[in-house]
């Protein structure tokens, strides 16, 4: 791969049988969005990544392996991920640094299926913004804590997704509205999968990497956490720590999974309600705070 450019945040490669697959206004579309605003609203939210490799920035390697993951001719969707191996040098084959696989513009689909430039912009953006904060996670929990296992992955899905949303909303404070809609449309689709049948779909998904409705229901759950705990704040504690799953958000928000639990689920159907009948009297617990669910959906 070789550099197309250098920027505060980020080091952009595009792998060599992609040359030139990316205009320099698409380069400097990228690392634009990266260095601000996906850096400094993760950061702020979660916490730091680390610097193996020294160079102060994070790798953006596009490359066409990335789209043969997604099968041709399927609905499949692959737009870049962030491996873990990377991060643990002592490792063969740890690039020993932090690097993202993006997809490239492939309009003749001979890497797979057909991706042309306007897609891939529009699809990247939110990738980098979920794949940071796994990024993140990674360095929180594991490099910093000395975690000695990885995060659940429903709830850690749920903060990467929670990324996603955190970059729109301040997309939408400096009045890009339409962009903000590329970071957070897709998460109002996959919990809208959810609601339509929220009692076939798990919340602690424990096969493959989750479904899109799996998916939406843990964005649902740590939107619901956020707004209970009244600050981003939330974000931080439920990242950086080494406890897992159900027995780190009881910590975090001093309350028994069970109810907790019963509460998010009920707060759904609330809300539902809220929107038919107007206003209930209801306690706090069984309120979606900080944000309106049916308005979004």
């Amino acid at each position: 791969a070789r550099v197309r450019l250098v920027s505060g945040r980020a080091i952009l490669y595009e792998d060599t049988p992609a040359a030139l697959s990316l205009s320099p206004a698409d380069v400097e579309l990228f690392t634009g969005i990266f260095d601000d605003p996906i850096y400094p609203v993760d950061t702020g939210a979660f916490g730091f990544p680390s610097d193996l490799d020294g160079n102060d920035r994070v790798i953006l390697l596009f490359t066409p392996s990335v789209n043969r993951l997604s099968p041709p001719g399927s609905s499949d969707f692959i737009g870049g991920f962030f491996f873990g191996l990377d991060l643990i040098p002592g490792l063969e084959h740890s690039n020993k640094g932090e690097v993202f696989y993006v997809l490239v513009p492939d309009p003749t689909g001979e890497s797979g299926n057909v991706r042309d430039a306007e897609m891939v912009r529009s699809t990247v953006p939110p990738v980098l913004a979920h794949e940071f904060q796994h990024m993140i996670h990674h360095n929180e929990r594991i490099i910093e804590r000395g975690a000695s296992n990885r995060e659940a992955l429903w709830l850690s899905e749920g903060l990467a997704h929670i990324a996603e949303d955190l970059v729109g909303e301040e997309l939408r404070r400096r009045g890009r509205v339409a962009e903000a809609g590329d970071y957070q449309s897709g998460n109002r689709r996959r919990a809208s999968l959810f609601l339509t049948a929220p009692s076939e779909v798990s919340l602690i998904f424990a096969v493959g990497q989750g479904s899109l409705a799996e998916r939406g229901a843990a964005w649902l759950f740590v939107e619901y956490l956020r707004g209970q705990f009244g600050t981003d704040g939330v974000l931080g504690l439920l990242t950086g720590t080494t406890a897992t799953g159900t027995v780190n958000v009881e910590a975090v928000m001093g309350r028994a999974w069970a109810d907790l639990f019963s509460d998010w689920s009920a707060a759904l159907e609330l809300e539902r309600q809220v929107s038919v009948r107007g206003a209930l009297p209801l306690r706090g617990e069984l309120l979606v705070l900080g944000f309106d669910l049916m308005e979004a959906l």
